[in-house]
C-alpha cells in the first residue's frame, strides 16, 4: 500500500498540528514496516524520513504557501496532478481539507475542530476563507473521517450532518518530549533559555480570540501586585490576529514586570518551559481537543481550565475548571491554587495519569488501520 500524506504543517514553524502530524508520522514508521509513505507540501519539509519507504513530493510552491488559503489552493491545483503521477492507493489529509478534485482514490480526513462552524468570528480572514471554501466538500468527499474528540465527532454529526458511522474518534498523543525532568536541571535551563529566574504561571497559545487571553490578564491584573510580582504571568504563543484588546491590557502588566508575552516558541523549548511553571493556565472558549493541556499535564505541571465540554472530556478529573469568562474565578482560582500545595500536588498526580492515555503509537496503529481498509475499497 502507498500512502499519500498532505505535509503541509511540517513546513515552517511548528504549531499544534505540526505536533500532531510529526508525532504521527514518527508512530507510523515504529508501527508499519510494509507499506509506503509519500508526503506532499509546497516546500521542504522538516522532517526527517525515516527510511527508504518514505519521500516527499512537491515544492512547487512560493514561500508562504504552507498553510494558508494559498496552501490549501496549491493542494487543489497542483495535488491532484502529483498525486496521480505518485499513484498512490489512499490519501490522508490531517489538516481539514483534501485535494477535492482528485477522482477515484479513497481519503480519509482529520479535523480537529469546528471553529468555522461554531466560532468564525474569531477567525484570521484568510483561515475562514479556506474553511469556509474547503471544508463541507472535503468533508463529503473523503470516505471516512477522524474527529480529535467525542465532542468534535458529535459537532460533525449535528451541525454539518455527517453520519456518525463515518466518523471514528482518534485522540492525539502527547510528544514524549513533554515529561518530568530533574528538578535540578529545570530552573538553570529555563533561565539560561528564556531568561526567566523565578518561578511563574504559564499561558501556551497564539495571541487570537479564541484562547480567552483576555480574561486571563484581566484576572491576574485583579490579584495584588505584590503577588504578581512573585508569580509573574508568562505567555508563549505565535503573534495571532485581532489581539489589539489583548496587548492593550497586557501592555502595562508588561511595563510593570509581571507578564512576559515570549512570542513562539520552538519545539525544543518548549518542554523546558512547561516544566518551569508552576501553574498552567489555559482559559480557551472553544477547542477540538485541547494540546496544550495534554502536554503541561504530562510535564507534571497543575492545570486550571475553561469549563468547557471537550477538556472535561479530556481532562476529566485532573485539572481545575474555571467558566471562561468569569475574571473573578479565575483570579480566586489562581490565587487559591498557588497557596494550596497539596491541591496542586493533586493535580499534578492526577494530570500525569491521564496524560499516559493520550499515546501517538495507539493513535497511529488506528490511523493506520483505517487507511489499509479504505485501500481495500
Amino acid at each position: 500500500m502507498r500512502v499519500g500524506i498532505d505535509a503541509r504543517a511540517l513546513v515552517g514553524p511548528r504549531t499544534g498540528i505540526g505536533r500532531f502530524l510529526e508525532g504521527m508520522l514518527g508512530a507510523l514508521a515504529r508501527a508499519d514496516h510494509t507499506h509506503e509513505f509519500v508526503l506532499f507540501a509546497p516546500r521542504p519539509v522538516a522532517f526527517d524520513l525515516p527510511n527508504g519507504r518514505w519521500r516527499t513530493r512537491g515544492f512547487s510552491g512560493p514561500k508562504g504557501t504552507n498553510r494558508s488559503l494559498w496552501g490549501s489552493l496549491w493542494l487543489q491545483l497542483y495535488g491532484p496532478w502529483l498525486i496521480r503521477q505518485t499513484q498512490i492507493d489512499v490519501f490522508w489529509g490531517p489538516m481539514f481539507v483534501l485535494p477535492i478534485l482528485l477522482p477515484q482514490i479513497p481519503m480519509l480526513l482529520t479535523v480537529h475542530d469546528l471553529v468555522s462552524v461554531l466560532h468564525p468570528e474569531t477567525m484570521a480572514v484568510y483561515n475562514y476563507l479556506t474553511m469556509r471554501t474547503l471544508l463541507r466538500p472535503s468533508l463529503w468527499r473523503a470516505q471516512h473521517i477522524t474527529a480529535d474528540s467525542r465532542v468534535t465527532a458529535h459537532d460533525l454529526h449535528e451541525r454539518l450532518a455527517i453520519p456518525t458511522e463515518k466518523i471514528s474518534v482518534v485522540y492525539p498523543g502527547v510528544a514524549p518530549q513533554f515529561h518530568l525532568y530533574e528538578p535540578g536541571d529545570i530552573r538553570p535551563r529555563v533561565a539560561s533559555i528564556f531568561g526567566l529566574t523565578t518561578p511563574y504561571l504559564l499561558a501556551v497559545s497564539t495571541l487570537e480570540p479564541r484562547k480567552n487571553l483576555k480574561t486571563i490578564l484581566l484576572a491576574f491584573a485583579a490579584l495584588p501586585e505584590s503577588f504578581r510580582r512573585q508569580w509573574p504571568l508568562v505567555v508563549a504563543g505565535g503573534h495571532g490576529w485581532k489581539n489589539a484588546d489583548i496587548r492593550g491590557i497586557a501592555s502595562p502588566l508588561v511595563h510593570e514586570g509581571s507578564v512576559r508575552i515570549l512570542g513562539y516558541v520552538a519545539d525544543a523549548d518548549l518542554p523546558w518551559l512547561y516544566a518551569g511553571a508552576m501553574l498552567f493556565l489555559f482559559p480557551s472558549i472553544y477547542e477540538g481537543f485541547g494540546l496544550p493541556v495534554v502536554e503541561a499535564m504530562a510535564s507534571g505541571i497543575p492545570v486550571a481550565a475553561s469549563d468547557i465540554p471537550v477538556l472535561r472530556e479530556i481532562a476529566d478529573d485532573s485539572a481545575q475548571f474555571v467558566p471562561a469568562a468569569d475574571v473573578s474565578g479565575w483570579s480566586a482560582v489562581i490565587r487559591g491554587l498557588i497557596e494550596d500545595p497539596t491541591r496542586c500536588q493533586a493535580l499534578r498526580t492526577a494530570g500525569l495519569t491521564r496524560a499516559a492515555r493520550f499515546n501517538f503509537d495507539e493513535s497511529a496503529g488506528r490511523v493506520l488501520e483505517l487507511l489499509e481498509r479504505l485501500a481495500r475499497m
